[in-house]
């Protein structure tokens, strides 16, 4: 028994310890002095039961009276409703008289009622109400005093034993005795004869049971209800008192209740740790539930020679689904099963024979024939820190420039924004210049100035509008400093609404003077803003994007771009960075110089560092000798992968002679899981490259699936997002009609996934898949995202939404 399930156990006399407890708080006196005047409010009251009365006042002089404690006790809780003020005096009972005292009193605080439902009528008997148990008020104490019996001492739990023997007197009573000894089987056996699959109180007798016959004698009342199982008490206190013999009622509770989590995590927890092989067995045959599937799995890991055991005879059966499981099962416990081999049974050794001996693998590659990434990963070495050499002295220049791609500054100035109008805005490419008249001054110093005349004249879109078409000489100092609330929910991340969008044709009409607002943006946003920075470039810029390529996997592809671009014309903005104080900046700078250096030729970058001097030769040189490796940064890298690579397929490098080894899949899946969805790790592209595409589109599936079926969880997703660098078209016909397919079955988070993954596969398969969501789902929130997505590739592409348009078309 887990030690998560102490505090759920309704323990029982020699069974698994429930959570430690210890009487605690005033003594009895004490604590009903604080309702003095309540209790003798009520006593007075015209609806309480004299009989009742008496006895309270009989215990208040100083007789004690269980039933005038108990009454007493009933008083404080009248309004509440909650069993707080019960198991005070539960407590206190126990501390001033002693457990049979507290025992007797608690068995007639439970016959006591109140005379309305608001608690203020009095209190009145409810012994003659023959199933009666006020839940709400008593469940706790109830479970105190059970833990409290469960380990008192031998003599004072005989003596409660033989207390409760007159006074079970009504069935409610009897439920309540078996409850709190359920060690008289007897009792247990009684109140299960008695009993009916509704009455009351039904949560105690099911924690009382304690033998695989009293669920034969329940009969149909046996079955667990929606209620029984929304407590994971009550299904932990069964499995504890019965057995293996409740796993049939679980499973079949599991059938009727997993709709709802609560319910169905519960069962499933309880089902998976029930010894024996029949809680397996069934198991196994609802393996096709992926709750049950992920359960199932969890098992296997805790009990894997039964698993052995249960899957082997299954498969000889015929079972597909139980030789699927062992297949892999044998793959992860290859140790495990050369141990135990001949101890299993002759079919079950057969079989795993058999199926041990039928798994061809394909020979391992050499560690020469691997990229060296997967041979000594950066995050196996030893973190070097030497300390740097700083020149002093050196200075960035202040020379920024825009150097556009042949057609670039058309294309933007052509691209679709928010145009604002007097009463309306036009999605619509930027219009001419505007005359300078007196009501364009006056907006324009209105954006200046922060001043809205109406709300919306806060909003980024409709200022940037504004600005695009307004007249130069007016908007130009104003753009200078002008900015917006990046981070503000209401802006779009594609599309004419959209910074990555209205910054263009400002950025291509006012080139140098738009830079600060596209600077800011891009730096604020890199997945969306970083290509707005290619045409420019500048001290502010090369350090921006000479953090990208070292730090930002979503913005890498940029990176690389923008220094394809500026090449040499970005060294002497990062000479005097990669030299100057330590920090980020720094580190930035000299990881940049290494690839220009293999970009342009070390000889471009020494020849910059010569206009310093001869000292910063030595030390370019020195730094273009060293590792570049070493100046990346190191990621957190997990600690549990959460899937066996045993389990998945071989990954073959190319040409499909060779495999990746154990330990080198082991670090592919460490760059897979520390990889951003939407970046560009160089380390897996090259490891990518190096492998075969159909078995990595393969592996990528198996992994997806290994993640799914062990329940889907947001820690390891990176299972389901491995799916977009891995995959091929063959699994954008697979992943299609799970997406689907999910939103019916409250899986719609994992559609969305599902979307990012297609556009990071990209290709004109998925690309077209993606189109026909988005023109086509049933579900508008797939639809939007499906559109954007496709409004980001376009955009990366370097096309209109029209020519994207007609390149899908052509495809169809």
């Amino acid at each position: 028994m887990p030690k998560t399930w102490k505090r759920h156990l309704h323990p029982r006399r020699g069974g698994a310890p429930g959570p430690t407890i210890k009487p605690a708080g005033p003594g009895e006196t004490e604590l009903r002095t604080q309702y003095a005047g309540r209790i003798e409010e009520v006593l007075a009251h015209r609806r309480t039961d004299p009989a009742l009365a008496a006895a309270a006042r009989e215990h208040l002089a100083g007789r004690t009276v269980p039933l005038g404690a108990a009454v007493v006790a009933a008083i404080p809780e009248a309004e509440l409703s909650t069993g707080e003020m019960t198991v005070r005096f539960v407590d206190a009972w126990v501390t001033t008289y002693g457990l049979p005292f507290a025992v007797q009193a608690f068995l007639d605080r439970c016959d006591i009622g109140f005379g309305s439902s608001a608690g203020r009528g009095g209190v009145v008997s409810m012994s003659d109400s023959r199933w009666y148990f006020d839940r709400a008020r008593l469940e706790g104490a109830a479970k105190r005093l059970r833990v409290l019996l469960a380990a008192a001492p031998d003599a004072a739990y005989r003596d409660v034993v033989e207390l409760l023997t007159p006074l079970r007197t009504t069935p409610a009573r009897q439920v309540i005795s078996a409850y709190l000894v359920p060690t008289e089987l007897d009792w247990v056996a009684a109140c299960c004869t008695a009993a009916t699959a509704d009455q009351h109180p039904r949560q105690l007798l099911l924690r009382a049971l304690g033998s695989p016959e009293h669920l034969t004698l329940l009969g149909p009342a046996a079955r667990i209800s929606v209620a029984d199982c929304y407590y994971v008490e009550n299904l932990i206190t069964l499995a504890e008192g019965v057995g293996p013999a409740i796993a049939p009622y679980l499973a079949e509770a599991f059938d009727e209740h997993q709709d709802e989590s609560r319910r169905r995590k519960g069962l499933l927890e309880v089902l998976g740790r029930l010894p024996g092989d029949e809680a397996f067995r069934l198991m196994l045959e609802r393996a096709e539930n992926r709750h049950m599937r992920a359960a199932l799995h969890e098992t296997m890991q805790r009990y894997p020679v039964r698993a052995l055991r249960v899957l082997a005879t299954a498969t000889t059966g015929g079972d597909a689904t139980a030789q699927e499981l062992l297949t892999g099962h044998l793959r992860a416990n290859a140790t495990l099963v050369a141990r135990v081999r001949q101890e299993l049974p002759a079919e079950v050794r057969a079989v795993v024979e058999k199926l041990s001996g039928a798994d061809d693998r394909v020979p391992e590659a050499s560690a020469d024939e691997l990229p060296h990434v997967l041979v000594d990963p950066p995050w196996a070495r030893a973190e070097r820190n030497p300390k740097p050499v700083v020149l002093k002295g050196l200075v960035v220049p202040d020379e920024p420039s825009v150097a556009w791609a042949p057609g670039e500054r058309d294309a933007w100035l052509r691209t679709e924004i928010a145009n604002p109008g007097k009463n309306s805005v036009t999605l619509e490419p930027v219009p001419p210049p505007a005359q300078r008249d007196g009501a364009w001054e006056k907006r324009i110093a209105n954006i200046r100035e922060g001043v809205a005349l109406e709300p919306f004249h806060k909003e980024p879109y409709w200022q940037a509008g504004m600005l695009a078409k307004g007249p130069e000489e007016l908007v130009r100092p104003v753009l200078r400093e002008w900015t917006a609330d990046w981070s503000h929910r209401g802006l779009g991340t594609t599309g004419p609404w959209s910074p990555s969008s209205w910054l263009r044709p400002l950025a291509a009409r006012f080139e140098l003077d738009a830079l600060p607002a596209v600077l800011d943006f891009a730096r604020s946003r890199p997945a969306h803003g970083s290509a707005l920075l290619l045409p420019f470039l500048s001290g502010e810029v090369a350090g921006t994007v000479a953090h990208w390529l070292l730090n930002v996997d979503s913005a890498r592809e940029t990176a690389i771009a923008w220094f394809a671009r500026h090449g040499r014309a970005a060294l002497p903005f990062l000479v005097p960075v990669a030299l100057g104080r330590a920090g980020r900046a720094r580190r930035a700078a000299e990881y940049a110089l290494h690839f220009l250096a293999d970009q342009e030729g070390e000889d471009a970058v020494v020849d910059v560092a010569r206009g310093h001097g001869e000292r910063a030769v030595e030390l370019v040189e020195a730094l273009l000798a060293d590792d570049p490796e070493s100046l990346r940064p190191r990621k957190k890298v997990p600690t549990q992968l959460g899937v066996d690579v045993e389990v998945l397929p071989q990954v073959l490098v190319r040409g499909r002679e060779r495999a990746l080894p154990v330990p080198a899949v082991r670090h592919l899946l460490t760059l897979l899981a520390l990889s951003a969805p939407d970046g560009e790790d160089p380390d897996l592209v090259t490891v990518l490259e190096a492998c075969d595409e159909r078995a990595l589109a393969d592996f990528g599936w198996a992994l997806f699936q290994h993640w799914w079926q062990h329940g889907a969880g947001p820690r390891h997703a990176w299972q389901f997002a491995a799916l977009g660098r891995l995959g091929n078209d063959g699994t954008v016909r697979r992943l299609v009609p799970l997406i689907q397919a999910w939103p019916q079955e409250e899986c719609h988070h994992h559609a969305v996934r599902g979307l990012d993954v297609l556009s990071r596969i990209g290709g004109d398969h998925a690309l077209r898949a993606l189109d026909r969501i988005a023109r086509h789902s049933e579900y508008q929130g797939l639809m939007k995202h499906a559109g954007e997505l496709l409004a980001q590739v376009a955009v990366v592409r370097g096309l209109t939404p029209r020519q994207f348009d007609d390149l899908l078309a052509r495809g169809t």
